[in-house]
C-alpha cells in the first residue's frame, strides 16, 4: 500500500547555497546536526503531478544532501479512493460540497474512512522518528496509524478548512503533534532560479519544523 517514490531531481544543498545568506546556510547545517540519527519520512498520495509531488521531488534530495535521513513514500491504492479524495480536496478549496451527484455522499465518506484504516496499517509499519503526512488523502489514516513517530500533517491548499467538509475532517487533526494548513502558492516546478531560491527558503522552514517536533515531546 506504500512504495518508495520515484525521485528524479539531481539538485543538492550546494546548488542552493547562492540563494542563502551565510546565516541561513549555517542554520540549515546546524539543524541537520540536530537531526543526526533521526529518520524523516514524507508520505503523500502520489509522486507524479500536483503541488505536493513537485515540492517533495526537490525537497527530499535537498534534505538528504545536508545530510538528513529523509525518505518519501507514496500510496498504491486503487482509483475509487482517489475519486473520493479529489472531491474532498476540491470542496476544501471552495467547491460546493453537498450530498448528491455533485457532492460527497455519506457512502463516500464511509468509504474514505474505511480505506483509511487499511492505509493506517501500512503507515504503522514505517519506521520513522517524524512522519510528514501530506494532504487530505492521508489525513484520517495518519491520525489513526499506531506508531511512536511524531506525526505532522500538511494540508497543501490555498483556502483550507472553512466549510462543512472541513468540519467533518477536523477531528482527524487531533492525532497529530503539529498541523499546518495553507498553500504553497509561490511554488513552481520550473528548473530556474525562482524554483531554487524558493526551495532553499522552504527547506529551512521544514527543518525548523522537524527540530521543533523533536523538542516538543
Amino acid at each position: 500500500m506504500l512504495r518508495p517514490a520515484n525521485i528524479r531531481s539531481i539538485y543538492s544543498f550546494n546548488d542552493y547555497r547562492r540563494f542563502l545568506t551565510h546565516r541561513e546556510a549555517e542554520r540549515l547545517e546546524e539543524l541537520a546536526r540536530q537531526l543526526l540519527g533521526k529518520r524523516i519520512i514524507h508520505i503523500s498520495a502520489t509522486d507524479t503531478g500536483g503541488r505536493v509531488a513537485e515540492i517533495l521531488e526537490s525537497l527530499v534530495p535537498f534534505e538528504q544532501s545536508l545530510p538528513v535521513e529523509s525518505m518519501w513514500r507514496v500510496l498504491t491504492v486503487r482509483h475509487p479512493f482517489f475519486s473520493v479524495t479529489k472531491k474532498i480536496h476540491h470542496a476544501l478549496q471552495g467547491s460546493r460540497a453537498t450530498v448528491g451527484a455533485d457532492g460527497i455522499s455519506e457512502g463516500e465518506w464511509q468509504f474514505y474512512f474505511e480505506q483509511s484504516k487499511d492505509i493506517a496499517y501500512a503507515i504503522a509499519g514505517v519506521h520513522a522518528d517524524i512522519l510528514l503526512i501530506h494532504d487530505v488523502e492521508l489525513l484520517a489514516a495518519g491520525r489513526i496509524a499506531d506508531t511512536s513517530a511524531k506525526k505532522v500533517f500538511f494540508m497543501h491548499a490555498d483556502e483550507p478548512f472553512g466549510n462543512k467538509v472541513s468540519m467533518r475532517l477536523l477531528p482527524c487533526q487531533e492525532g497529530y503533534y503539529l498541523s499546518f494548513l495553507g498553500g504553497d502558492s509561490l511554488w513552481t516546478d520550473a528548473e530556474d532560479d525562482r524554483h531554487l531560491s524558493f526551495l532553499a527558503w522552504k527547506a529551512l522552514d521544514y527543518l525548523e519544523l522537524y527540530a521543533e517536533a523533536l523538542r516538543m515531546f
